[in-house]
């Protein structure tokens, strides 16, 4: 389930793992800049500690009160929109 364009959650059989994959530059041994993705995964026991991670780490970019918000709005918007699409599936 695709919650932003880097950040992912999926299930494995005993968590639930959210997922951030982000293309990184680095610099090789000749000194030529090499794009790879890296992706860095956090296991959770339910859905609702992974998407309150997802929250706080989303957060950790803002650079003003004005943008937090903004983003926590953003992020429960999303977290309702997976709510409602749960629900009309069951």
């Amino acid at each position: 389930m695709k919650l932003s364009e880097n950040w992912s959650i999926s299930y494995d059989t005993y968590n639930v793992v959210l997922e951030c994959r982000e293309t990184r530059t680095k610099v090789d041994k000749s000194g030529e800049n090499k794009d790879y993705e890296s992706v860095e995964s956090f296991y959770y026991p339910t859905l609702k500690q992974a998407l309150k991670s997802y929250l706080q780490k989303s957060l950790k970019k803002s650079e003003s009160i004005d943008e937090v918000l903004r983003r926590i709005d953003a992020v429960e918007a999303q977290i309702e929109a997976l709510n409602t699409a749960a629900e009309n599936k069951n």
